[in-house]
């Protein structure tokens, strides 16, 4: 695969936990800030340095500034390239090489790299995620940096979770990057590890700015969710923009938070949005639970059957059978007028026996002949 000026030809392999490579000089660089910043003898040993410690992106800042002081020195702008190769920064090569005169021929590694990612991505489009994980890994020996991300996503898609959050545990520890800390707080909620969400933080702190501050809010919110401390869970994801996390965690644990208030239009729109992400592990059960909880916390009169049985149709809607679910939904019809007999007899023939619906039947049939 060849970058010229005239032409650049890219194949794009996209990952689905979706990483920033952003250039972390502020995290990296550790020269001297005292000492002359444009000594090119100190900066290309720590750009050698950044390289032989597999730290591609302080070694690609560290050549993109030894090319800025030197830029006739064909080996900088090829390092650079590569470095650029290696954390798959493939927008900004395009740009460096559009802009300069500069051409980039990948290497055998760095080839057998994007066809291991290709085919991996590949598998996984074919729902064989065990094979695409054993692609990621081997990618991984390869390019540790680009590579542990998509290995990471796959085991977490094959429920493989402590895998997963180990990987990412060591990873964050090398490479902070947001994202992938996000993930890993939310693995390490679902593990129950309230020390480990914890850890997670410290890769992110505070101090690091906005996303620092509101990725603490966060973490808070994981920690309260572990614990079951709804008062601090409810009262900690005020804290945080609506916008901020919109993961499918987070949405679950802002419907289980809904659940446990007074508000059905909040548990409703908290549904949908779980609803509509991707469904992983056993969310959609969990999503179902949330909602059967809040029903039974107002049945039968903390709040008007019709508002029930809107937020019961609405879980039975979306593919989930429940007979619980489906007396609410009957008592509310049948409170509104709105119940018809062929909707009994199909609950019954589905329930038969159930000691529920043999009630609604009885007050269906009473309210048929008040009418006569």
């Amino acid at each position: 695969m060849t970058f010229t000026r005239e032409k650049i030809v890219l194949t794009a392999i996209g990952s689905v936990v979706a990483l920033s490579f952003v250039v972390f000089a502020v995290l990296f660089v550790k020269y001297d800030r005292a000492a002359d910043r444009n000594n090119e003898d100190a900066i290309l040993a720590y750009a050698q340095r950044a390289e032989a410690e597999d730290n591609p992106p302080l070694a690609a800042w560290c050549w993109r500034r030894l090319t800025a002081l030197n830029p006739f020195k064909a080996e900088y702008v090829d390092r650079y390239c590569h470095a650029l190769v290696r954390m798959r920064n493939f927008r900004m090569l395009a740009t460096y090489t559009n802009d300069h005169p500069a051409s980039v021929v990948l290497t055998d590694g760095e080839k057998e790299v994007e066809r291991l990612l290709a085919k991996g991505v590949e598998l996984e489009a074919a729902f064989s995620n065990e094979l695409a994980a054993v692609c990621y890994a081997k990618a991984t020996n390869l390019n540790y940096y680009a590579s542990v991300p998509f290995l990471i996503d796959c085991e977490a898609r094959i429920g493989r979770i402590g895998a997963a959050l180990d990987a990412a545990r060591a990873y964050i520890k090398r490479f902070p990057d947001p994202t992938m800390a996000l993930h890993t707080a939310e693995w390490c909620a679902l593990a129950a590890r309230p020390d480990l969400v914890d850890e997670t933080r410290r890769a992110v702190p505070a101090t690091s700015g906005y996303s620092g501050l509101v990725f603490g809010y966060y973490c808070d919110a994981l920690n309260a969710w572990i614990k079951g401390d709804k008062a601090s869970l409810a009262v900690t994801l005020k804290e945080i923009d609506a916008g901020a996390f919109n993961t499918p965690v987070a949405r679950l644990m802002a419907l289980e938070s809904a659940a446990d208030g007074d508000n059905p239009s909040r548990v409703q729109a908290a549904y949908w949005k779980l609803a509509k992400c991707q469904r992983l592990f056993d969310f959609p059960e969990r999503g179902k639970a949330a909602v059967k909880r809040f029903i039974a916390a107002h049945f039968p009169s903390g709040l008007p059957i019709v508002e029930l049985g809107r937020l019961a149709d609405m879980v039975l809607d979306g593919g989930h059978a429940d007979v619980e679910l489906l007396r609410i939904s009957l008592l509310a019809r049948l409170e509104t007028g709105r119940l018809g007999g062929g909707a009994l007899d199909e609950a019954e023939l589905l329930y038969p026996g159930d000691k529920g619906l043999k009630k609604i039947r009885e007050g269906y049939e009473r309210a048929l002949a008040e009418t006569h």
